[in-house]
């Protein structure tokens, strides 16, 4: 069985463990360095051992089920918005063994490892030089604003509804942590917002935020768009780099997004066979 259809394999191993094998060895050792130090603190499934040599990793099987879609609003929702404020709360107090991703973590300083992977990224998109010149400008101006990021801390780097696992007890786990590094914590809230919270000013977002320990001012709303940007742009170069049919929508979203925020249109180039 494909977890999420590209990338891993997933399989059951027991009523109580599952084997999760890798294509890539980077995302094997960063999924258990994560678990390593994320099961004891019960942020996430626990790793049950590892074979190198096939990239795989046996791990707790808990008893929980991903989040339905998007916190729009209601009781529930803000309920769950409020768990899971003080789930990423401990989750971003747990220091990471540098910067970057964790199977190869390094003393970089955060905005200058950040405006690296952009430059990379941005090398997949089919922009023209002028709005790949203003895109640059964007993001390097709240780059430089970022300033000093001196402690890195773990982030999961892929928060949506999938990764984000409700027990019958209401409590919550994080899965999937095979993109996991060491960085700024809101980076991860970028993400957050736009798949978890639809990328609006919610009652639920606000409920997150309080219990998450972050002020709803402009400070934040600044930091957690321009890292909305970030993971948009980190779509669309996913999308252009490997054009996989099941991730259009998304990559429809990251451009909608990267629109508003940066009038920057990105071309989809998308072909009959994908937009069928």
């Amino acid at each position: 069985m494909e977890d999420g259809g590209y990338e891993n394999r997933l399989l059951p191993a027991g009523r109580h463990t599952l084997v999760k094998q890798y294509q890539r060895a980077a995302r094997f050792h960063s999924e258990a360095r994560a678990l390593d130090l994320l099961g004891l603190l019960g942020l996430s499934p626990r790793a049950l051992g590892a074979c190198e040599q096939h990239r795989a990793l046996l791990t707790e099987r808990v008893d929980a089920r991903p989040l339905a879609g998007p916190l729009r609003g209601g009781r529930d929702d803000e309920e769950m918005a409020e768990r899971l404020g003080a789930l990423l709360r401990q989750l971003h107090s747990t220091p990471a063994p540098g910067t970057g991703p964790l199977n190869e973590p390094s003393v970089e300083n955060w905005p200058h490892f950040l405006r690296r992977h952009l430059a990379t990224r941005l090398k997949s998109l089919p922009l023209n030089s002028r709005d790949g010149n203003h895109l640059w400008a964007y993001l390097n101006e709240r780059l430089s604003a970022l300033g000093e990021v001196d402690t890195a801390y773990v982030l999961h780097h892929d928060l949506k509804p999938a990764n984000i696992l409700c027990r019958p007890d209401d409590g919550l786990v994080l899965c999937d942590f095979d993109h996991a590094r060491g960085g700024d914590p809101l980076s991860d809230l970028g993400k957050l917002w736009w798949r978890t919270f639809a990328a609006a000013q919610s009652r639920p977002w606000q409920v997150f935020l309080r219990a998450y320990g972050r002020p709803d001012d402009e400070r934040t709303q600044a930091a957690v768009a321009f890292y909305l940007i970030v993971h948009c742009v980190g779509a669309l170069a996913y999308w252009h780099d490997h054009t996989r049919p099941g991730y259009l929508r998304h990559a429809c979203s990251a451009r909608q997004l990267l629109a508003a925020h940066t009038g920057v249109r990105c071309s989809l180039q998308i072909g009959r066979r994908e937009s069928a």
